[in-house]
């Protein structure tokens, strides 16, 4: 009876190593499995030549259609992180000449939100921003913001989350009101970016789409990425992209001003211009051209 009792034990003490063994198999399998997939990166699409834009914020070109759009929106103000309440169909692809981004805010017309404001005016309105990593490292990147109506923001972002307001960029965005909600259109060229110098064809970039619905007193954003959590550029949605390389940078901003003296009827003409040059990421000059310190 203490033999059969014994070996009864020794089984279960078998079948329980095995039980084990399987789990922990099954086990080192998912994990390995998570994390290929979090190293799989998804590549942007890319159009050779021409895309044949015309940039009127309306997604009506056969191109954008040949694109796949994503959402996974969740409102990071207030910090819920709650699924959005409404759709929004982002679209990217890129060319040689720079990158496109199509976005449809589902949303009933009669509670849009357009509000006209001097650029980099913060105030509560419908608008759509990206954010690009440009150095696909969480290093430094550019913010880029068009509202309903077409009022623009701008500016630079160190890690993690340090913004400079100062910078404007030679990037183009234009909104429309379409049947069941607005559109967002843009286009960013890669002359305006700093990429860095890689060795390879493939390079990576993050991206960050957010949205402001005026409405709802809400914001949305992919990733989900809110102001009391750390991370900010480095978390970014990385992408892959194919044979892209640096481009020396030159960007201008002319103007011209005028003042006239009602009491002595005289007026006063003046031109100038603020030339800035970037031969290399880690170079810059600037120009310049009989400045209007009103201007700059």
């Amino acid at each position: 009876m203490v033999a059969v009792l014994l070996s009864r034990l020794a089984n279960r003490a078998r079948s329980s190593r095995l039980q084990f063994a399987v789990a922990a198999v099954l086990a080192s399998q998912l994990a390995a499995s998570q994390l290929a997939a979090q190293d799989v990166i998804p590549r942007l699409t890319r159009i050779d030549g021409q895309a044949n834009i015309e940039l009127d914020g309306r997604l009506d070109e056969a191109v954008w259609q040949q694109i796949p759009a994503f959402d996974g929106m969740r409102v990071v103000s207030p910090d819920t992180l709650a699924e959005s309440s409404l759709r929004t169909e982002t679209r990217i692809f890129y060319t040689e000449r720079g990158i496109y981004v199509g976005v449809m805010n589902h949303q009933d017309t009669d509670t849009l939100v357009a509000r006209m404001t001097p650029r980099d005016t913060r105030l509560e309105r419908d608008g759509v921003v990206i954010s690009i990593d440009a150095s696909g490292d969480g290093l430094y990147g550019y913010m880029m913001r068009v509202n309903l109506g077409d009022s623009k923001t701008d500016g630079t972002i160190l890690a993690e989350r340090q913004f400079n307001m100062q910078w404007d960029g030679p990037w183009e965005a234009y909104t429309s009101v379409v049947e069941g909600g607005w559109v967002a259109e843009y286009f960013i060229p890669w002359s305006m970016i700093a990429l860095p110098q890689i060795s390879g064809d493939n390079r990576q970039i993050g991206i960050y789409m957010e949205r402001q619905v005026g409405h709802l007193n809400e914001t949305w954003s992919n990733p989900a990425l809110p102001s009391t959590v750390n991370q900010f550029l480095s978390a970014f949605q990385k992408f892959e992209l194919e044979d892209i390389e640096p481009r020396t940078q030159i960007t201008y901003y002319p103007y011209v001003s005028g003042t006239y003296d009602g009491v002595d009827d005289e007026a006063e003409m003046r031109a100038g211009a603020e030339v800035f040059w970037r031969p290399s990421t880690n170079t810059q000059l600037s120009l310049s051209l009989n400045p209007d310190f009103g201007n700059v």
